[in-house]
Protein backbone atom coordinates (compact mmCIF):
# COMPACT_ATOMS: atom_id res chain seq x y z
CA UNK A 1 0.00 0.00 0.00
CA UNK A 2 1.97 3.19 -1.22
CA UNK A 3 0.04 6.24 0.28
CA UNK A 4 3.48 8.45 0.52
CA UNK A 5 3.27 12.18 -1.09
CA UNK A 6 -0.45 12.39 0.20
CA UNK A 7 -0.33 15.19 3.02
CA UNK A 8 -1.64 12.75 5.55
CA UNK A 9 -1.46 13.83 8.74
CA UNK A 10 -2.12 12.71 12.70
CA UNK A 11 -1.47 9.49 14.09
CA UNK A 12 -0.65 6.19 12.06
CA UNK A 13 -3.80 3.73 12.54
CA UNK A 14 -3.28 1.10 14.96
CA UNK A 15 -5.58 -0.53 12.68
CA UNK A 16 -3.17 -1.18 9.61
CA UNK A 17 -1.65 -3.24 12.02
CA UNK A 18 -4.24 -5.96 11.61
CA UNK A 19 -3.29 -6.08 7.56
CA UNK A 20 -0.94 -8.88 8.53
CA UNK A 21 -0.79 -10.35 4.63
CA UNK A 22 0.60 -6.58 3.75
CA UNK A 23 3.81 -6.72 1.59
CA UNK A 24 4.53 -3.24 1.06
CA UNK A 25 3.64 0.18 3.05
CA UNK A 26 4.78 3.20 2.40
CA UNK A 27 3.47 6.09 4.14
CA UNK A 28 7.04 8.64 3.48
CA UNK A 29 6.82 12.52 2.87
CA UNK A 30 3.51 12.99 4.92
CA UNK A 31 3.05 14.91 8.28
CA UNK A 32 2.36 11.60 10.58
CA UNK A 33 3.01 12.56 14.03
CA UNK A 34 3.07 10.31 17.54
CA UNK A 35 5.03 6.91 17.65
CA UNK A 36 5.22 3.70 15.11
CA UNK A 37 2.41 1.34 16.78
CA UNK A 38 3.60 -0.37 19.29
CA UNK A 39 2.01 -3.93 17.36
CA UNK A 40 4.50 -3.20 13.71
CA UNK A 41 5.55 -6.66 14.56
CA UNK A 42 1.87 -7.97 13.62
CA UNK A 43 2.40 -7.10 10.21
CA UNK A 44 4.49 -10.62 9.76
CA UNK A 45 4.14 -10.45 5.54
CA UNK A 46 5.66 -6.89 5.72
CA UNK A 47 8.69 -6.96 3.12
CA UNK A 48 9.12 -2.81 2.85
CA UNK A 49 8.35 -0.96 5.48
CA UNK A 50 8.71 3.15 4.28
CA UNK A 51 8.12 5.89 7.43
CA UNK A 52 10.68 8.20 6.28
CA UNK A 53 10.45 12.47 5.79
CA UNK A 54 7.49 12.32 8.61
CA UNK A 55 7.18 13.94 12.07
CA UNK A 56 7.07 10.21 14.20
CA UNK A 57 8.46 10.43 17.58
CA UNK A 58 9.26 8.15 20.60
CA UNK A 59 11.21 4.79 20.37
CA UNK A 60 11.31 2.14 17.73
CA UNK A 61 8.99 -0.57 18.81
CA UNK A 62 10.60 -3.86 19.72
CA UNK A 63 8.46 -5.77 17.89
CA UNK A 64 9.50 -4.34 14.70
CA UNK A 65 12.50 -7.30 15.01
CA UNK A 66 9.95 -10.16 14.75
CA UNK A 67 8.78 -8.67 10.91
CA UNK A 68 10.99 -11.13 9.22
CA UNK A 69 10.15 -10.98 5.82
CA UNK A 70 11.24 -7.16 5.63
CA UNK A 71 14.77 -6.51 3.23
CA UNK A 72 13.80 -2.47 2.92
CA UNK A 73 13.40 -0.08 5.58
CA UNK A 74 13.99 3.74 5.56
CA UNK A 75 12.47 5.56 8.89
CA UNK A 76 14.84 8.73 8.22
CA UNK A 77 13.85 12.00 8.47
CA UNK A 78 11.54 11.63 11.60
CA UNK A 79 12.02 12.52 15.47
CA UNK A 80 12.79 9.12 16.86
CA UNK A 81 14.37 8.68 19.72
CA UNK A 82 16.61 5.52 22.09
CA UNK A 83 18.07 2.40 21.05
CA UNK A 84 17.43 0.98 17.33
CA UNK A 85 16.09 -2.25 18.27
CA UNK A 86 18.39 -5.27 17.23
CA UNK A 87 17.30 -8.55 16.38
CA UNK A 88 15.88 -10.98 13.44
CA UNK A 89 15.88 -9.24 10.23
CA UNK A 90 16.84 -5.50 11.66
CA UNK A 91 20.52 -7.17 11.80
CA UNK A 92 20.79 -7.90 8.42
CA UNK A 93 19.38 -4.18 7.47
CA UNK A 94 22.97 -2.87 8.46
CA UNK A 95 22.49 0.82 6.52
CA UNK A 96 23.10 3.86 8.36
CA UNK A 97 21.18 5.39 6.39
CA UNK A 98 17.71 3.83 7.04
CA UNK A 99 17.73 6.05 10.17
CA UNK A 100 19.24 8.91 9.46
CA UNK A 101 18.16 12.76 10.00
CA UNK A 102 16.73 11.18 14.21
CA UNK A 103 19.02 12.89 15.93
CA UNK A 104 17.84 11.19 19.38
CA UNK A 105 18.68 7.47 17.80
CA UNK A 106 21.89 5.40 19.03
CA UNK A 107 23.43 2.34 18.63
CA UNK A 108 23.85 0.23 15.69
CA UNK A 109 24.54 0.69 12.71
CA UNK A 110 24.49 4.64 13.54
CA UNK A 111 27.67 5.37 14.79
CA UNK A 112 25.81 7.23 18.03
CA UNK A 113 26.24 5.68 21.34
CA UNK A 114 23.76 5.27 23.82
CA UNK A 115 23.73 6.35 27.35
CA UNK A 116 25.81 4.25 29.12
CA UNK A 117 27.63 2.46 26.30
CA UNK A 118 31.29 3.64 27.21
CA UNK A 119 30.73 2.31 30.82
CA UNK A 120 33.69 -0.24 31.49
CA UNK A 121 32.42 -3.68 31.92
CA UNK A 122 32.62 -4.16 36.02
CA UNK A 123 34.89 -7.67 36.84
CA UNK A 124 33.89 -9.87 39.82
CA UNK A 125 35.74 -9.62 42.90
CA UNK A 126 38.72 -11.55 42.79
CA UNK A 127 39.66 -12.06 39.40
CA UNK A 128 43.07 -11.31 38.56
CA UNK A 129 42.47 -8.49 35.89
CA UNK A 130 44.49 -5.39 35.84
CA UNK A 131 42.97 -2.12 36.46
CA UNK A 132 43.60 0.91 37.07
CA UNK A 133 42.60 3.54 39.91
CA UNK A 134 41.52 7.21 39.21
CA UNK A 135 45.07 8.15 39.01
CA UNK A 136 45.62 6.28 35.97
CA UNK A 137 48.02 3.75 38.14
CA UNK A 138 48.00 0.20 37.46
CA UNK A 139 46.07 -2.34 40.38
CA UNK A 140 46.04 -6.34 40.38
Amino acid sequence: MDLSHNNLSGEVPEGVTNLTRLGTLNLSVNHLTGKIPDNIGNLQGLETLDLSRNQLSGVIPPGMASLTSLNHLNLSYNNLSGRIPTGNQLQTLDDPSIYENNPALCGPPTTAKCPGDDQRPKTRSGDNVEDENENGMALK
